[in-house]
């Protein structure tokens, strides 16, 4: 859907356009810092985002040496991290056919979403469709890309439930 801009109809000037479409390869990410003097988020800011909390700091190695030069990357290692980021021209995306697939081949992935739900709504801590689509897009993409390949069978659920449940408990 378009953005609706709303502005005073007697606003002059240059002006944006009342309605714009972004493009599916736009991405929005930010940051923010939590500490005694900020308050929690929402569960519905919570349900709409990934939250990663950066905790383990190791200074052994740090400050790192700095060379003064960026890196050198290939034409074909850039295109195989745009092909890798945009799932091969894809976008991230809740595609609802890729995840009736999943939870087809991964049975366990619903009955494990289920047991917790039922175990969080008692404390009003559950989560809905929204949430269940999202980890298994995650997982999907993870078994993609395998990056929890190394880490064992439940690695890609457990960062899933981290990064989107367990955000909840602050």
């Amino acid at each position: 859907e378009a953005l609706l801009l709303v502005y005073p109809e007697t606003a002059e000037g240059d002006l944006p356009p009342r309605e714009m479409r972004l493009p599916p390869n736009l991405y929005v990410v930010g940051t923010v810092n939590i500490d005694e003097t900020t308050h929690a988020f929402s569960p519905k800011v919570l349900d709409r985002a990934f939250s990663i909390e950066l905790v383990d700091v190791d200074f052994s190695d740090y400050p790192p040496a700095v060379t003064g030069q960026a890196p050198e990357v290939s034409d074909g290692e850039r295109q195989a991290l745009l092909a890798a980021f945009t799932r091969e021209g894809r976008f991230p995306r809740i595609d609802k056919a890729e995840i009736s697939e999943y939870v087809a081949e991964h049975p366990e992935v619903r009955d494990r979403l289920q047991a917790l739900n039922a175990r969080l709504r008692h404390d009003n801590l559950h989560f809905g469709y929204r949430v269940f689509d999202e980890i298994v897009t995650f997982l999907v993409v993870a078994q993609e890309n395998g990056m929890f390949d190394d880490l064992g069978d439940n690695a890609a659920f457990d960062a899933a439930v981290l990064m989107k449940v367990l955000p909840k408990f602050h």
